[in-house]
């Protein structure tokens, strides 16, 4: 059914294609049948993944854990259409933060199902959850699923359930009610638990990043992580945002887009934050390249998976996607990815994994700028007139019988009008002469 082309290996574990199912809750009793669940999942596996996963799973241990209660979750939608991004709407989700987690017990049947059924080249994975920040907790639960028969283990340190550091300089905002910080986010916490993990596991395993964590501290905790062990990051889990409001009704959440919501409050984007996973994903390849890395954030479009692993991904996760379009996604994307390299000749995923890193310039003080070279060029047959080139910070463009017009002595071609045209009149091209900039006259110059 797939191409050999499509062959990957991940942390030494082979995988039919890149192409994975990240750990998820599923809303009512289903969740909470082993053969339910394992049906579900190999539907994905039949579409084309090559990794799945049990969901979040606790160590049960914890204070006030539901014993036997649903799983609750509640979707809505964020609309952030405008003029240039249309029709662009995202989904969030919020969930009971205890009935969200999986049952140990039941975790470990559902591995112990998926093991026999999966066939040969798909991994099964387990995801758990630590007690707080406590090290043992995390490597005991880890070295149970390893135990249980899991091919490799996640540590969900990232989700706003459970894993949590109470690090002791923020004990006065924590005792006013601020919220605790992930363990993803801690490098007073998160080097311990990988730590305690690598020296009970035989198995790979890894952690998945908050988006929270920002440049470049992402880095130095990917770096410091591998350097004691993990075998891969995950990048990233779904950013934090704020559930919509309806200004029309004094602020109270919007019923069309959050149906059903009683209170506006924090919830994950799902569909968003690609452009934090491809700077992760980049980053993290070209600075810690012994890193084992999974991207998961926003692959909303086939093409977005390429994008990943052209930028160093080992694999990709199809999360934002599936929820979207349903498990064909996984299939189209199987699909696409195979006619993507029959198509520009790539022979294998090796083969494609990290190439726009050859065509990468990290320092931006060695970019070329390509200055006085280029010059904006407006197709006055497709210009419509409406004056949105001429109303931003761009000092080169005018009107002229109602047509934009470029300065060339002014114009440094630096392309903003191209990308804000809504009907792409302007294009940029080579001067026909070059343009200097007479520093000691403060004007600029043709010559």
């Amino acid at each position: 059914m797939f191409s050999e082309k499509l062959r990957a290996k991940h942390c030494g574990l082979e995988m039919r294609t890149p192409i994975a199912i990240p750990p998820a809750a599923m809303e009512g009793p289903a969740a909470q049948s082993v053969e339910t669940y394992i049906d579900k999942l190999m539907s994905f596996v039949d579409a084309g993944a090559s990794k799945v996963s049990i969901q979040y799973t606790c160590p049960e241990n914890i204070v006030n854990y539901p014993k036997g209660k649903e799983p609750i979750l509640r979707w809505g939608s964020v609309d952030d259409s405008s003029l240039i991004a249309k029709n662009f709407r995202y989904l969030f989700i919020i969930a009971d933060e205890y009935a969200i987690m999986g049952r140990k017990d039941t975790g470990k049947r559902i591995i112990d199902g998926l093991k026999k059924r999966v066939p040969p080249g798909v991994i099964v994975q387990a995801d758990v959850v630590g007690k707080g920040s406590d090290p043992e907790s995390w490597s005991s639960i880890a070295k149970e699923f390893e135990d249980a028969g899991a091919d490799c283990i996640e540590l969900d340190t990232s989700c706003p359930f459970f894993a949590f550091h109470e690090e002791p300089r923020w004990a006065a905002f924590i005792k006013e009610g601020f919220p605790n910080q992930q363990i993803a986010d801690s490098e007073e916490a998160l080097p311990p638990v990988i730590e305690a993990v690598a020296k009970k596991l035989t198995v790979p395993f890894g952690w998945k990043m908050t988006p929270e964590t920002g440049w470049p501290r992402f880095l130095y905790l990917a770096k410091e992580t591998t350097d004691k062990g993990a075998n891969w990051v995950t990048c990233t889990n779904n950013p934090l945002m704020f559930t919509p409001i309806d200004i029309y009704n004094d602020g109270k959440p919007d019923e069309k887009l959050f149906p059903g919501g009683t209170a506006n409050t924090m919830a994950g984007a799902v569909g968003y934050g690609r452009a934090i996973g491809r700077k992760t994903v980049a980053a993290i390849r070209h600075w810690v390249p012994k890193a084992g890395i999974q991207a998961v954030i926003g692959i909303t479009k086939p093409e977005y998976a390429v994008d990943y692993l052209m930028l160093g991904a080992d694999i990709i996760e199809l999360s934002s996607g599936l929820w979207f379009y349903g498990k064909d996604f996984i299939t189209k994307t199987a699909k696409f990815i195979e006619r993507f390299m029959d198509d520009y000749g790539y022979d294998s995923i090796d083969e494609l994994r990290g190439r726009a890193l050859e065509h990468t310039e990290w320092d931006a003080t060695k970019y070329n700028y390509r200055y006085g070279e280029l010059v904006a060029k407006v197709d006055e047959e497709m210009c419509t007139g409406c004056r949105r080139c001429i109303g931003t910070v761009c000092f080169a463009m005018s009107m002229d019988d109602g047509k934009a017009k470029v300065s060339e002595v002014l114009c440094g071609g630096c392309g903003l009008c191209t990308q804000t045209c809504p009907v792409g009149a302007v294009i940029l091209v080579e001067r026909s002469r070059p343009k200097e900039l007479d520093i000691a006259r403060g004007i600029p110059a043709i010559k």
